[in-house]
């Protein structure tokens, strides 16, 4: 039985219909407890000129509202923009005590599609960009990751043994097999032996290489797929959704699930938020998974926002009571935010 539960707060974030940055949506936030224990927001944004964006705010429990709006990151590189679209979005932000630093992961989207990138920060408000990540190519899985797009990544907060027996940074991520938008009509390509859904995956970076050089963590290996569609309510496929945090039972994951179902002569999409517990030493092994739905799209923003249906975890934060507080994407156009807690016995 998967023991939590997810619980909304009250009225969704809206975006600032006159900023340039923002007008066409906030929504996907990562979030983290900063060394003065304010709890940081960092969503995408949507603006006019059609690029996203990571910006930064500070989040009120009392009020639920933000406070501080600025950017945190911009496209500026060339591989986060192409010709006729780019930016950077879809982030997840993670503190890793052993290095010091708190680390976002986030979609670069450039010249052939949307890679995973990572930037790092002493103190969650000024962001340097490593860069995109590369993944070895190994012959089990006989594939080459660097191929295919890749979304909702981030690493774990905690050092993990690899499968090799080397304790590592370990990083979720969730490949994407179709190639169409490199060239049109090779569809999807999926190696041998992996889930024909997209699913998600695990790689590791060695932490002995990290210790004086952050950028080494950008060098993954040891892939692995960890966690394939099961249920109706996510068999299109699924992906990270917050980072994993450390709870008593193993790792907390908090996913998305994407399902479709025929509605008269249309398909309808729903994204919905999901439930996971991995293994503390060996997160490939999954310890137990929500039987339902831990949060389904229900209120206005998330029924009928620039994309219909949609719940999108992607912040979480620890209470000094036991509880999480959770930040969601609403419909691709706003914030919301609910606390997970422990089911009651």
């Amino acid at each position: 039985m998967f023991p939590y539960e997810i619980v909304r707060l009250t009225h969704a974030i809206l975006p600032d219909v006159a900023s340039a940055y923002e007008s066409n949506g906030l929504f996907n936030p990562a979030a983290t407890r900063l060394h003065d224990g304010s709890i940081a927001v960092y969503p995408r944004m949507d603006g006019q000129d059609g690029r996203a964006r990571i910006g930064m705010a500070m989040w009120d429990a009392r009020t639920n509202r933000l406070s501080g709006r600025t950017l945190a990151l911009e496209p500026s590189r060339f591989w986060e923009f192409g010709r006729k679209h780019g930016g950077v979005e879809d982030p997840r932000v993670v503190f890793i005590p052993v290095l010091g630093k708190f680390v976002m992961t986030y979609v670069a989207f450039g010249p052939v599609g949307p890679k995973l990138a990572v930037a790092v920060s002493e103190d969650g408000r000024s962001w340097g960009k490593l860069g995109p990540v590369h993944f070895r190519v190994e012959s089990d899985p006989d594939v080459d990751l660097n191929l295919y797009h890749n979304k909702n990544g981030s690493f774990f907060p905690e050092p993990i043994m690899s499968p090799s027996g080397e304790m590592s940074l370990a990083f979720i991520h969730r490949p994407k097999w179709n190639l169409d938008f490199i060239r049109q009509g090779l569809g999807a390509t999926r190696p041998l032996g992996v889930h024909r859904s997209e699913s998600m995956w695990v790689s590791y970076a060695p932490l002995k290489n990290l210790t004086e050089d952050a950028s080494r963590m950008l060098e993954l290996r040891e892939h692995s797929e960890i966690l394939v569609p099961k249920r109706e309510d996510e068999n299109i496929k699924i992906g990270l959704g917050a980072p994993p945090i450390r709870v008593p039972e193993g790792w907390l994951l908090i996913y998305h699930g994407v399902s479709a179902a025929v509605q008269g002569e249309h398909l309808t999409y729903s994204h919905c938020a999901m439930g996971a517990i991995l293994d503390a030493e060996d997160p490939t092994v999954e310890l137990s998974r929500s039987d339902n739905p831990l949060l389904t799209p229900s209120t206005l923003a998330e029924v009928n926002g620039n994309v219909p249906n949609v719940v999108f975890p992607a912040g979480i934060v620890q209470e000094g009571d036991g509880r999480f507080v959770l930040f969601y994407g609403a419909g691709d156009l706003a914030i919301g935010t609910a606390t997970v807690s422990k089911l009651a016995v």
